[in-house]
């Protein structure tokens, strides 16, 4: 039988061992000459009968609901009992504080309202016992007079007692129940939040998680107790996970970072993790799920950079391109830039409409990109421009490339109208230039194309 559960059956007895351990003591005292008159085996007779009064009475309330009648029923029995025990040894009220420790017991189950009526039923007891002496029914060491002055000194100390003990009890009830309300809502917030709180042992097994983590892994709480984070997030992310740990050891007791997790499904999900190491070495973790987030980074991310209509960079993407090989106007690589504009697609927009023009400009894309070698960085400047970046290209091979182009785009394309290409092709030569001098020499370029027929190249003068 373990310890709590002795304790929890034998506690409601231990009250009513009074009267055979009081027996013995007032036996003791009787040999000393410190009792009245009373014959002894009166009061072992009381001490024994009302320990088994009591005992008896605490099973009859036991079985009535909580409320008035049960509180009242264990506060007449334990004043009674009280009074009956003390008044028979003949010291009366002197040791009245015997129904402080009956009233506290009544406190300890009953709670702390319980004070005032114990205190009526006490003080009705002692009312008794002083009119038992008066008429001569109850033996007392002291004369009239003082045991009633005594009596009443008495009863008003324990007033003030039991309404200290009966206060103090009431704010350990408030205090009990304010910690309760908190844990309950605690426990509530911790059920019901979309993130996971996890406790990690110091071997990176998990001790606790949260019901949050079924819907991030698809595992639910006590599957995930005990396994190891190898176990939940593979073997690369527990050597992390052990990493990290080592981290906030040295670096502080909270460490935040992002880390990759797989649902049950397979699915991936990105999380931020924040990381607090507690004093016994365990980690506590609060996991927030950004997979959506981050996806919708990513999406904004490559709609600021790319042509909504055929998904190749745009103007701003490219000219950051360009920018990379060029610091304050100095080239630092060389590289050549292709003015990709598409002849006759004015006609054909006007003959068939927005709509299939836009069909041309994603088809021109797709062909202008599978022409180009897999390093070169292809985009739509805007209408039907198009801007082919090339690193580290020279001249002759950026022309090449653009011949490669002239022949995608110059193959048939079912329309009623003819579609090529003009293309201007610059590169950056020994001295500084500025991005907006290379766009503009490959520009020029396009537009001596033009004007020498279409659908052919033309190199740029170098800068």
């Amino acid at each position: 039988m373990q310890k709590g559960t002795l304790r929890t059956r034998i506690g409601p007895f231990l009250p009513y061992l009074g009267g055979p351990a009081g027996a013995l003591g007032f036996w003791l005292m009787d040999r000393a000459h410190l009792l009245g008159s009373t014959p002894y085996w009166v009061i072992l007779t009381l001490l024994v009968g009302t320990a088994i009064v009591n005992a008896g009475a605490y099973f009859v309330a036991q079985r009535l609901k909580p409320g008035a009648v049960r509180r009242n029923l264990r506060l007449a029995i334990a004043a009674a009992t009280t009074t009956v025990i003390i008044y028979a040894t003949g010291w009366g009220p002197v040791i009245a504080i015997g129904y402080v420790l009956g009233l506290s017991d009544v406190l300890r189950t009953d709670g702390s309202k319980a004070w005032s009526r114990g205190v009526i039923w006490s003080i009705g007891g002692i009312a008794l016992g002083q009119l038992a002496i008066a008429t001569h029914i109850a033996p007392t060491v002291l004369s009239p007079h003082v045991s009633l002055a005594v009596a009443a000194a008495n009863a008003t100390c324990l007033t003030i007692v039991m309404y200290s003990v009966g206060s103090t009890a009431a704010v350990a009830e408030r205090a009990t129940l304010d910690v309760g309300l908190e844990r309950e809502h605690f426990r509530s917030l911790v059920a019901h939040a979309t993130d996971v709180i996890a406790v990690i042992g110091s071997d990176l097994s998990i001790e606790y998680a949260s019901p949050a983590i079924e819907s991030l892994l698809g595992l639910t709480p006590e599957e995930c107790i005990g396994m190891t984070i190898g176990d939940v997030l593979g073997i690369a992310e527990h050597e992390r996970a052990a990493g990290l740990a080592e981290r906030l050891e040295q670096v502080g007791r909270t460490f935040t970072t992002e880390m990759q997790m797989q649902h049950r499904d397979g699915s991936p999900r990105t999380v931020e993790v924040t990381a607090t190491l507690r004093d016994d070495g365990t980690i506590v973790t609060n996991i927030h799920d950004v997979t959506q987030q981050r996806a919708l980074e990513r999406e904004l991310r490559f709609q600021a950079s790319h042509d909504k209509l055929t998904g190749l960079k745009n103007r701003a993407a490219l000219i950051e391109a360009v920018e990379k090989h060029t610091i304050n106007e100095v080239v630092v690589d060389t590289i050549s830039v292709l003015f990709v504009d598409l002849d006759g697609f004015k006609e054909v927009n006007d003959a068939l409409g927005h709509e299939r023009g836009d069909s041309v400009l994603v088809e021109a894309a797709r062909r202008i990109v599978g022409a180009v070698p897999s390093h070169a960085l292809a985009g739509r400047l805007g209408g039907d421009e198009f801007l082919v970046v090339l690193p580290g290209t020279a001249n002759d091979e950026a022309g090449a490339i653009a011949l490669h182009i002239l022949d995608a785009l110059g193959r048939p394309w079912h329309l009623p109208g003819k579609i090529s290409a003009s293309i201007g092709v610059a590169t950056t030569g020994r001295h500084p230039e500025s991005v907006e001098d290379i766009l503009r020499r490959a520009d020029e370029a396009m537009y001596d194309a033009k004007r020498q027929g279409k659908g052919r190249f033309v190199l740029a003068a170098a800068g």
